[in-house]
Formats: C-alpha cells, structure tokens, sequence
C-alpha cells in the first residue's frame, strides 16, 4: 500500500509538468504568430550514420547553424556570430544569440530548445523579440528514424512567418526552405566523408 501511494504521488506531481512543458511551448508560439498564419516546410533525407550520431550532429548548432557564420551568396557575402546564453549546449532549455549584419541591416535574436529527447527528437526556435530580415519568427522540428545498413532518415521540418517587409515577401519561403537543406545536406557530406575515410 505504501509503494502504491509513493508511486501515486510521484505521478501526481511529475504529469503537471510534462504538460505544463508543452503548454508553455504553444503559449510562446502562439504569441509570437499572434493573427499570423504560420507556413511549413520540411524535407526527409537518408543519411549514413546510426540515428545517435547523427541526431548528436545535428544537435550542434555549430554543425546546422554552420551556413550562417560563413560568408555565402545566400547570406550576402554576411556572417552571424554565435553566442551560448546557457552553459549547457545541448539539450532541453539549452539557449543562444545569433547577431551580426546582412546587407547592412542588424540581425539579433534568440534561440531555445523548447523539446528534446536524445538521439531521436529536437525542437528549437526564436523566443523574445527577433530582429530578422526576411522572417520574423521560425520553430524548427528534428526527428531521427533508424533505417537498415546502419543508416538514418532525418526529418527536419520549419514553421515560420515572413517580415511584413518586403525581403520577407521577395526571399522569406526561399531562404526558409535554403536553410532546411542546407543543414541536411551539410549532415550529409559530413557522413559520407567520414565513411569515405575509413
């Protein structure tokens, strides 16, 4: 009876804040989209790697987020800094700045892991006041599948508004859907040349 009642508690106690969790998520997302109809892109990619080292690939910002801190046509020859607000830089809550300038506009906002479940799920995305150009706010989803021959399918997936100006009518959905494939096919080609090396 005792263990019944201890076990009881527990679940009293821990289920409110899984779902307070979730419902803390949607109340930011929802404020952020307030009277804005989110768009969606998502692309699925195989990669050739077990799902533990590619989610732990993906997982780093340093590795997805690498398109934005190299001068690129897409970026306009520009680069972001990045900046850890948290001093874990994984997992659930783990937070950080991106800043700089592109075509001379200034670039400021912050990113956070609002879910993670290691190795197989990640959902980050702009929290507070976002200074962007051609987006105003975006929520990127990650899930990991294994598939045969040791190998992953990569599901990434982004939510996002344009800017009301318009480099957000002219370039919003493109770099949206720019930034998407870029992760994936830089998860890609870091496969396959460590596959090639061995």
């Amino acid at each position: 009876m005792k263990n019944y009642l201890i076990v009881l508690l527990t679940v009293i106690v821990v289920t409110p804040a899984l779902f307070a969790q979730d419902t803390i998520s949607k109340v930011v997302r929802n404020e952020a989209v307030k009277n804005r109809k989110p768009r969606h892109f998502e692309r699925t990619m195989v990669i050739n790697g077990m799902p533990e080292d590619v989610f732990a690939f993906m997982d780093d910002i340093r590795n997805t987020g690498k398109h934005m801190t190299e001068n690129s046509g897409a970026m306009a020859g520009s680069k972001l800094h990045l900046e850890w607000l948290t001093d874990h830089k994984t997992g659930l809550g783990t937070k950080y700045k991106w800043t700089g300038k592109v075509v001379g506009i200034k670039m400021d906002f912050t990113v956070e892991v609002s879910k993670w479940v290691k190795g197989k799920e990640k959902v980050w995305g702009t929290v507070g006041d976002a200074k962007m150009i051609v987006i105003d706010w975006f929520e990127m989803d990650l899930i990991i599948t294994p598939e045969k021959d040791g190998k992953s399918k990569a599901k990434l997936g982004i939510y996002y508004t344009k800017h009301r100006g318009l480099w957000g009518f002219l370039l919003g959905k493109w770099y949206s859907k720019w930034c998407v494939k870029s992760m994936l096919m830089d998860t890609r080609k870091h496969f396959e040349k460590k596959t090639n090396k061995k």
